[in-house]
């Protein structure tokens, strides 16, 4: 069984780097800020009113690279809390 990160900012910083879109690949970076854009609510049940999905968060993640300037990028997130 693996360790779960407890850190959020650990779990955004691995889904970047292993992100097929990221320009970033195979150089060390920092992830050095992180800010909530928005949130879409859960989906409620009709009849109970009671959350069904999962919320949706968009953040704005910057990247610090050692070697030159960084870069912000949108990440989904979702949850159920």
């Amino acid at each position: 069984m693996t360790n779960p990160i407890a850190d959020p900012l650990e779990l955004i910083a691995a889904y970047v780097g292993n992100a097929r879109w990221f320009g970033g690949k195979g150089r060390p970076f920092t992830l050095s800020g992180r800010r909530r854009l928005g949130e879409v609510p859960g989906g409620k049940a009709a009849a109970d009113r009671e959350e069904t999905g999962p919320r949706v968060a968009i953040d704005l993640v910057t990247v610090e690279y050692a070697d030159s300037v960084g870069m912000s990028f949108t990440v989904s997130v979702a949850g159920n809390s």
